[in-house]
C-alpha cells in the first residue's frame, strides 16, 4: 500500500515538474497597440526591461511592420513597477516563433497589438486585438495584460 503511494506520487510530482518549464528569464518586453484609422496618437509603444520603463514616440505605422523599437521618452520608476510583471509568465508561444501574426490585426479597424520579447533573441508578433482560434488560452490572458498595463502608463 505505501509503496503504491509512493509511485503515485512520485509519477505526479514528475508529470507537474514536465509541466513547469524552467526558462531563462524575459529581460525585455516592447509592447504596444495599433490602429491604421484613427485620429490623434494612433499608435502606443513601449519598452519594458530589467530596469527601465521608455516608450517611443516616434513610430506613427506599426501595422504589419516589423520594427526597430528606439526609446524617446523614459517613464517614471513608479509606472515601471506598475507594469513590471510583464516580464514574468509569458506564454512560451510569445518566445519562438519570430516575427508570427495572429489573427488578422487590424483588418476590420479593431486595431492590433504589437509584442517583442527577448530572451537571448527578439520575437516580434502582431497579435489581433479581437480573440481569434489561432490565440492560445494564455496568449488571449497574455494580450489582456498588456492592454491594463497600457491603461496604467497612461
Amino acid at each position: 500500500m505505501k509503496l503504491g503511494f509512493f509511485v503515485v506520487l512520485f509519477i505526479g510530482l514528475s508529470l507537474f515538474a514536465c509541466r513547469k518549464q524552467n526558462r531563462d528569464p524575459v529581460t525585455r518586453v516592447v509592447f504596444g497597440t495599433y490602429y491604421k484609422t484613427c485620429t490623434g496618437d494612433c499608435v502606443k509603444l513601449y519598452c519594458l526591461d530589467e530596469t527601465t520603463l521608455s516608450s517611443d514616440e516616434l513610430i506613427t505605422d506599426l501595422a504589419g511592420k516589423w520594427i526597430e523599437y528606439s526609446a524617446t521618452r523614459i517613464l517614471s520608476d513608479a509606472k515601471r513597477n506598475e507594469v513590471a510583471e510583464l516580464l514574468n509568465n509569458v506564454p512560451g508561444e510569445l518566445l519562438k516563433n519570430d516575427n508570427r501574426t495572429f489573427g488578422c490585426p487590424d483588418c476590420a479597424g479593431q486595431g492590433g497589438m504589437y509584442i517583442e520579447t527577448q530572451v537571448e533573441s527578439r520575437e516580434k508578433y502582431h497579435i489581433d486585438l479581437t480573440n481569434t482560434a489561432d490565440q492560445s488560452p494564455d496568449v488571449v490572458a497574455y494580450k489582456q495584460r498588456v492592454l491594463e498595463a497600457i491603461k496604467k502608463i497612461q
